[in-house]
This record gives C-alpha cells, structure tokens and sequence, in this order.
C-alpha cells in the first residue's frame, strides 16, 4: 500500500502535469527526489518546498552564479514612518511563474517512483533559482511605493485604511497582469500588525519576533 508522502507526490506530479509544469522524459542524467510532510497538503518532496529536483547534485558545479541581490527588510524600515495599516500577500507557486529555457529542460530532471519527469519551469532547489524570481517580482512590483517584496512574501504599508485599498488594489491589478496568483489562506490585510519575515511590522517599526530572539539566546556555547 502507497504511504501518505507517495499518494501526495504523485497527487503533486499530476497537478504539475496538468498545469505543464513537469511531463514524462527519457534523460540521461537525473537527481531524486526526497519526500517531506507539511500540514497544509502534500506539496513538499524536497528540502521542505514543492516539488523540485536537487539542482545541487548535477547543475551546480557548471552554473555561473547569479549575484542580484535579495533585499533585507531593514532596508525598508524607513518606508514605515507614519505607516499605521499594512497586509501581507503570500505568492503561491511563485517559482513556476519562471518558464525553463527549452536548451536547460533536460538537466534539471528527477527520478520518482512513478518514472522519469522534467521541469519546463523553475523548481525549487537550483543554484540561481531565488535570485532569478526576485529579479522578476522586482519588475512586476517596481514604482509601487510601500510595498516591499521579498522573493514570493510582500509587505504593504500605508498611512490610513483608504490609501492602504488603493495600494492593495493596484499591487493586486499588476499581480493579475503578470499571471500571478496569491495564496489567500496565508495573505492578512489591513491590519495595523503582523508578522513578516520573522520580524514584527507595526506603526513603531520592525523587530525581531520574542520567540526567534529567546532562541538564539538559549543556543548553546560552543566548547571547541
């Protein structure tokens, strides 16, 4: 009998079929895939993300590093004065927005125990993978002042409840022209505080969350 994590893989492999974002292949090199679980559904088979192959093991060693920069969210900690409302969206399957090239589709394949498949878009798991989505939802989102993205997270801020609808509605409006869907279960809007990035974003600022704070106080010395 199928275990839980090979019924959700192989629910996952059809979806991702269906959308065409993996198909059937014969390929000469492969990587395989390690299955975790995840209580919201069964989308995580390696590294704790969706389905993606270990990009590490065959492309690493021949990729040219990408070196565009992830932003830090201190950097937007001067965007929040006088910001008192902010919403959180959260981008659902954000890296398969970025379709493969047709001359790379091969050496990205993995091995599952329901045959051989390959990505036509971007898995988790390749070396340049966060920087080439970053640099795409950059220029989905570039000239919307208070908004903040950060990969497949985004952070709105706004002075008052009707300047933060006008926001939400035009970042909603350039994600819909881009194809860009959000996962609402994990979106919060217009609250005066959240949690984004493990930190706290409210009308005083940003800080760190009390629980991620107590944990690198309770990390044991080193005795080397």
């Amino acid at each position: 009998m199928a275990t839980d994590k090979e019924v959700g893989a192989q629910h996952h492999l059809a979806r991702n079929r269906n959308n065409w974002t993996t198909r059937p292949l014969q390929a000469p090199t492969v990587t395989a895939t390690h299955a975790t679980d995840r209580k919201e559904h069964f989308n995580d088979l390696l590294r704790n993300k969706p389905h993606s192959g270990d990009g590490a093991a065959t492309t690493v060693p021949s990729t040219v590093p990408d070196w565009y920069s992830l932003p830090h969210l201190t950097d937007f900690a001067h965007n929040l004065h006088g910001k008192h409302i902010f919403s959180k969206l959260d981008l659902a399957h954000a890296y398969y927005h970025i379709p493969m090239r047709p001359q790379d589709i091969a050496k990205i394949a993995i091995t599952t125990l329901f045959g051989l498949f390959e990505f036509l878009k971007m898995p988790f798991g390749l070396r340049n993978a966060a920087q080439s989505f970053q640099q795409f939802i950059d220029t989905v989102t570039r000239g919307i002042e208070g908004c903040f993205v950060y990969i497949d997270d985004i952070l709105l801020a706004s002075a008052s409840v009707k300047e933060h609808f006008v926001l939400l509605k035009k970042v909603l409006q350039r994600l819909k022209a881009y194809g860009i869907q959000v996962n609402k279960d994990k979106c919060i809007l217009a609250v005066p505080s959240l949690c984004f990035l493990g930190h706290t974003v409210d009308a005083n600022g940003i800080r760190p969350l009390p629980d991620k704070v107590q944990a690198v106080k309770a990390y044991p010395a080193s005795k080397t």
